[in-house]
């Protein structure tokens, strides 16, 4: 499963969470994507608050589902950190406030590279930041 200390453990925590991430976008409850990450991943802690502030002042997401394709395998150099190469794939994020105004982001369908970095802390895998390589 995703909380086994092993490469493959690291992928089924990124899907998981992907899978959760996709959930909190379309209802506003980050709950569970909040448990995938580190306390210091700030940048990701950001933008579900954001989300969810938009949902509990009467807003929502259209569209806004993405997937982050592994490209290649868990890579480390100390046996603590490790990084995974993704393939970011999305289309379009609108969010729609409650008077009607929107704002849409698109994907010019470029290729971007995310990078994570996980530990394993506390019996999982945590999510501690991630970076747009390209």
């Amino acid at each position: 499963g995703y909380r086994a200390k092993t490469p493959d453990g690291i992928l089924k925590t990124m899907d998981a969470w992907n899978q959760w991430i996709n959930y909190g976008v379309q209802t506003g409850d980050y709950s569970k994507a909040r448990e995938f990450l580190s306390t210091s991943n700030d940048g990701e802690l950001k933008i579900y608050r954001e989300i969810e502030a938009l949902y509990q002042r009467g807003g929502w997401v259209i569209d806004g589902i993405e997937h982050f394709e592994p490209a290649g395998i868990p890579r480390t150099d100390d046996h603590q950190t490790y990084y995974l190469e993704t393939n970011h794939e999305w289309d379009k994020h609108t969010e729609v406030e409650p008077d009607g105004r929107q704002e849409t982001w698109s994907s010019d369908k470029e290729e971007e590279i995310y990078t994570f970095a996980l530990e394993y802390r506390d019996g999982r895998w945590q999510i501690l930041y991630s970076r747009i390589d390209a």
